[in-house]
């Protein structure tokens, strides 16, 4: 995967090659909608379970850059 190629060559990923292979993937899936649609289904998710009492606090500050 270009992902792996781009970790041996520098310490971070860059979101550019992260948003190709997603793009990649989706495309190779046969699935026609765009990544922004996954983060705000997974958002969505994520934000029932905590109402539901589960505790997701650090997942969420990942998505919000916290």
């Amino acid at each position: 995967s270009s992902m792996l190629e781009a970790q041996k060559r520098i310490d971070f990923m860059q979101t550019t090659l992260v948003t190709r292979d997603i793009r990649e993937a989706i495309t190779t899936a046969g699935l026609k909608m765009r990544p922004y649609v996954f983060s705000s289904l997974f958002l969505n998710r994520f934000r029932h379970s905590r109402e539901q009492g589960l505790n997701i606090t650090p997942l969420e500050a990942v998505h919000y850059g916290a």
